[in-house]
């Protein structure tokens, strides 16, 4: 069986310029874990739903560790 007779044909996408939030709510909304990411018609790149979810997860980590340290100016420790 070729593998046209399985393929998805309409192709969800976004634009490298989009926010990462943008593409986790088109992803969701899809029922989608990958999408394709173009420019001007051209194929620049695939984005993922665990690397996006995974990149928004590590900056919320950094924002706690920076909102901690400010607040106990020890360095973090309680």
């Amino acid at each position: 069986m070729p593998v046209r007779e399985i393929m998805t044909s309409d192709l969800a996408t976004c634009g490298p310029q989009d926010s990462v939030e943008d593409a986790l709510k088109t992803m969701t909304a899809l029922s989608i874990r990958h999408l394709l990411v173009v420019e001007n018609g051209a194929l620049k790149g695939l984005v993922s739903k665990r690397d996006a979810l995974e990149l928004l997860y590590n900056e919320a980590a950094l924002d706690f560790e920076q909102m901690r340290n400010y607040v106990f100016k020890t360095g973090g420790r309680y």
